[in-house]
């Protein structure tokens, strides 16, 4: 997962568009598959997460980050997930 994604989410971390995809992306494999992919998505996306909020300008970016992630990320169910591939 981390060779994968970790790259994405270090570089593209002040764009939003890009860390948005990342968390789709992610949110996309717990829910595919929770048991292999859970706990390291939801590990990355918190670091992501942490990641953009140091590096994004506009305070507005970050909470739209955080809502599309929260989506998923801060629930433990993994029908939550399904949301956030459209």
């Amino acid at each position: 997962m981390e060779n994968a994604f970790r790259w994405i989410a270090r570089d593209g971390a002040a764009e939003l568009e890009v860390q948005i995809r990342l968390q789709k992306g992610l949110a996309t494999l717990a829910s595919h598959d929770p048991a292999l992919f859970g706990a390291a998505a939801r590990a990355l996306s918190e670091e992501a997460l942490d990641g953009a909020a140091l590096a994004m300008a506009l305070p507005r970016d970050v909470e739209r980050l955080k809502a599309e992630a929260g989506d998923w990320l801060f629930r433990n169910d993994s029908e939550s997930a399904v949301r956030l591939r459209k």
